[in-house]
């Protein structure tokens, strides 16, 4: 959830972060379309929906639509390995020489461990924790927003280990812990409804098939078979 800064932004909004190591099809927009239309009534907030992509960014649809007033058009952000390099150099850079970091570098921090490629993940995740613990330029809401989302990319790229638990650590001290209860209740309200969704569905198809038994047995009688 991104708060307003009363320059730029007049409203709260929640920005959707979907990471995809290939390309994106039909299903999976029409997933992310669903996601954003849960994530509007739950919250009550408008969604911007990004895709962080890997490979197949050409490939990818670029938007859907159910009706022609309802169309969902993600921002894809797509970054080949040697820009993230040199991202990450200039954030390291910044940070040693404890020069302050723009918006967007402050933005990498978070990114680059989502573009990372899946053999350098780790190595990347921790790099940018480590750094983001040495830096001191970035305060107030941003920085607990940052160490939030880092704190969910390292439980995502190292699970339950002791490295995770020591990177979340240097995260601690900063991170919103009322808001990362948020996300997860909120991830598993919309589970509970999507299984919920997928069992009506499967209960539909099974009275339709049991009506189908019905009539077929019927047409059997009716011709003397039993």
């Amino acid at each position: 959830m991104v708060e307003p800064d009363n320059e730029t932004l007049f409203e709260k909004i929640l920005i959707n972060v979907e990471f995809q190591s290939s390309y994106v099809g039909k299903d999976k927009i029409k997933t992310i379309a669903d996601y954003r239309d849960y994530s509007k009534t739950y919250y009550g907030l408008p969604v911007l929906s990004v895709i962080v992509i890997m490979e197949g960014y050409e490939l990818s649809e670029r938007e859907y639509s159910r009706v022609s007033s309802d169309i969902l058009k993600p921002t894809y952000i797509h970054m080949e390995w040697e820009e993230q390099i040199e991202r990450l150099n200039n954030i390291q850079g910044k940070i040693i020489n404890h020069q302050d970091l723009s918006d967007d570098e402050s933005l990498d921090i978070v990114f680059l461990p989502m573009f990372a490629p899946k053999n350098k993940v780790k190595i990347v995740t921790e790099k940018i924790a480590r750094l983001f613990h040495k830096d001191k330029s970035l305060t107030g809401i941003l920085r607990s927003d940052i160490a939030t989302a880092l704190s969910i990319m390292i439980k995502k790229n190292f699970g339950i280990s002791d490295k995770s638990k020591e990177l979340l650590e240097l995260m601690k001290p900063e991170v919103d812990n009322s808001r990362l209860r948020e996300v997860v209740d909120f991830e598993v309200d919309y589970i509970r409804r999507s299984l919920e969704q997928e069992l009506s569905k499967k209960e539909d198809e099974l009275s339709k098939k049991n009506q189908e038994i019905k009539l077929l047995k019927a047409k059997l009688q009716e011709n003397g078979i039993k």
